[in-house]
Order: structure tokens, then sequence, then C-alpha cells
């Protein structure tokens, strides 16, 4: 986070003041003359400070009063605004004033104000990335600060060293990455219902397919040459039935004619003699179809005519047809859920490899050597060399005093106040 521009009305000592911090290069240093005693104390540096932090948390460092911020001599009108640049580029103006009472955010000339004061600090702290105490101990210090580095619990500390190291690019890709973690296992729960839904449709269709009287569930060329093969005997135990039948009728005539011998309708009289040999040669062909007949026997049709085979077959083939469709569509479903699990087993492995406790953890191992050797450089200098700090890959600290461990609580005001410049030093 770097601060552009900062406009000052009626904060403690300060009447008014507009600083462009972007006209200066490099570290900018403010000096202050008091017109009243003609020294620097009093002047205001601190003030300018502490506008900063009231504009970006509604707090100050040193624990003022809402009435005290006002300046003593104007008494209302108490306005800060400060614009700065978040490290991806992104610029922030915010807007504080009491005396009436106001808050107001923009994020790229973007109002984004909340509809409260609470809602809005809470906005502010997730744009900024830390919260006001680890705002005042990573990027504040001096004589009204008193959060230190080494009252702070690890997790602080851990969030103090992320805003020096300017981490919150990679903790931006972290919310990526769980968005795409969310969207995969969404994926993977509406292929699982996908699936689940399409095997209960392929155990409907085959239960329909089972049903099927099972004497039906055959070719239709095959039902087709079964009733080929029964007509054509059919229709040779009919047609030799019917001769039978129409020998029977004429032998039944002739020896009518016998007893009888005039014809029914001339009414003359009929050679008795030709009719006896007619009778003779009829019964003759009757005996040898008889013959014939009593070596066939009548046919029985197959069980299910054509069409009703046909049908069917259409039934099986269509049930079969969206079977396999459904199959198929399992089939893919269950590739697009592997890649979907593996895609969301790839972004919990990022979202661990990018949580605290990863980064983190690895961007301190990686530091601290160089961050313990750069404090004892510092307090070497404040302690004349009987001092010693040293940071575990937890951040805890163990503390020399002429060669003897000590403990932080144990440490007087003096002490403490002069560890906590040499690891701000430190890490800038």
């Amino acid at each position: 986070m770097k601060i552009k521009k900062l406009q000052v009305k009626n904060f403690l000592s300060i009447q008014k003041a507009s600083i462009d911090f972007t006209e200066f290069d490099g570290l900018t240093v403010i000096k202050g003359k008091n017109l009243d005693t003609g020294g620097s104390n009093g002047a205001g540096k601190s003030a300018i400070v502490e506008a900063i932090y009231f504009a970006l948390t509604g707090k100050t460092l040193r624990k003022s009063t809402e009435v005290s911020l006002v300046n003593t001599q104007a008494k209302k009108g108490l306005e800060v605004a400060v614009q700065f640049e978040k490290g991806d580029g992104t610029e922030v103006s915010v807007y504080r004033s009491k005396k009436p009472t106001k808050m107001q955010i923009l994020v790229d000339g973007h109002d984004v104000t909340a509809g409260h004061r609470d809602g809005s600090q809470a906005r502010l702290d997730e744009i900024i990335g830390a919260p006001h105490k680890v705002l005042a101990a990573s990027m504040f210090f001096g004589q009204s600060n008193d959060l230190n580095f080494l009252d702070a619990s690890p997790t602080v500390k851990r969030d103090i060293i992320r805003n020096f190291l300017n981490l919150e690019e990679l903790f931006s890709l972290r919310d990526s990455i769980k968005d795409f973690k969310s969207k995969y296992n969404f994926n993977i729960k509406e292929c699982a219902t996908l699936i689940a839904e399409a095997t209960k449709d392929v155990k409907n269709i085959q239960s329909k397919i089972d049903k099927v009287n099972p004497s039906t569930n055959v070719k239709v060329e095959a039902a087709e040459a079964a009733w080929e093969v029964y007509y054509k005997l059919f229709n040779e135990y009919n047609s030799i039935d019917q001769k039978v039948k129409e020998l029977k009728l004429r032998i039944g005539t002739n020896k009518r004619r016998v007893d009888n011998p005039l014809c029914p309708t001339c009414k003359q009289s009929i050679s008795v003699s030709t009719v006896i040999k007619e009778l003779g040669e009829l019964s003759e062909d009757l005996s040898l179809k008889e013959k014939e007949l009593d070596k066939l026997t009548m046919p029985i049709p197959p069980p299910y005519s054509l069409d009703y085979i046909r049908a069917c077959n259409q039934n099986i083939e269509m049930l079969q047809d969206l079977k396999n469709e459904k199959l198929s569509r399992i089939e893919e479903t269950q590739k697009w859920k592997s890649k979907c699990q593996l895609d969301y087993e790839v972004m919990r492995f990022w979202e661990k490899a990018l949580s605290e406790k990863g980064v983190i953890k690895y961007v301190i191992r990686n530091i601290l050597s160089y961050f313990n050797e750069r404090i004892n450089y510092y307090l070497s200098y404040l302690t004349d060399h009987t001092f010693s700090l040293e940071f575990d890959d937890e951040l805890s600290e163990i503390i020399t005093i002429n060669d003897s461990i000590t403990h932080y609580i144990s440490l007087s005001g003096g002490e403490r106040r002069k560890n906590n410049p040499s690891r701000l030093m430190a890490l800038f």
C-alpha cells in the first residue's frame, strides 16, 4: 500500500493541511516547527501519522477521545481524507469526518461505502487486507503506538509479515482458487446426481425389457421362417384332407346310383356296371389318400402372430436403444466427474499451499535467518551488544541478555521499546 495524498482539517493540532506524497521520491521525512515554542515538539508531525491511521481505521494510536480529536479552536468540522494505491494498482480514497460523523470509501472511483459504520470499516479492512491492530503493528510505530510485535500472537505476527512482504496478490489468488474449488465441487455433486438418475432409468428400462415374454424374444426372420413352414404343412395336409372328403362324397353318390340307376336330372337309365367300375376306382383313390393323410399330422401354428412378433421386436429395439443412450450418458458424465474430481483435488492442494500455514510458513522459513540477523544488527546498536533476539518457525521469540535467556514479560518498558524498532527496521 502506497499513501499518495492526505487532506486534514481541524484534526488535533492541524487546522488545515494538504500533502501530495507523489511529489516526493524515496523515504519521506516530515519536519515540523512549533510557532509558539520555536521547537519541533507539538508542531503536528505525529498528527499527520495519526490522521492517516485515523482515516484508515477510525481509531488513533494515542487512544484519544472523540472530543480531543477535534481541533480545540474549531471545536467541529473534523475532516480527514487519504488516497492510497494498493499493490495491484487499485486506487482507494477514504474520507472521515467528526461533528458531523461521516465515512465514505471509493475504489477506483466507485462508492463502496456500506449502510452503517461497522460495515464500512469491515469493508475497508478487507480492502486494506488487515484490521487496525495488524496495521498498527506493521506500518505505524512511534511514541504513541504501544502495540508491540512481541506482544502479538503468532497469527497476528504472521499477518504483520504478510503485510510487509505484500503477499496480498497471493492471497487474492487463493480466493480465486476457492471459487474454482467450489465450482468443481458443485460439478461433482451435479454429476453424481445425473449418474444416479440415469442408473435408475437404466434399471427401469431393463425391467421393461425383461417383462417381454421370452418366447416372443425371437428374430422376425426366424418367426417368418416358422410361419412359412407352418403354412406349407397346413396347405399340404388341407389339400389331401379335402381330396379325401371329395372322394367320400363321390363314393356315396355312386352307391346311391347303384341302388337307383336313374339320372337325377334327366331321369334316364344309367349303366350300373359303369357306376360300379367308377366306384371301385374311387375307392382305390380314397384308400391311397387316406394312407397319405395318416402319414401327416395337422400342423400347430406358432404361438404368436408375425404382427405381434414384429411389434415386440420393435419395442425391445427401442428400449435397448434408449438403454444404450443412458449408458453412454453415464459414461460421459463419469468421465466429466473424474476430471472435476481431479481439478478439485488440484485446487485443494493450491488452497492449502497458498494458505497462511502454507505460504506464510514457507516465506517465514526462508526469511527467518535474514530477519533474525537484521534484528540483532539493529539491537546491537540500541543495546550495546547486550541483547539478542531469535524467532523460530512459529515466530516464538528467544531473548538473551548478556548470554542469559529471559522472557519478554520480564523486560522493562525501556528494553521493550528497544526491541520493537529493531524488528520494524529489520522488516523495512
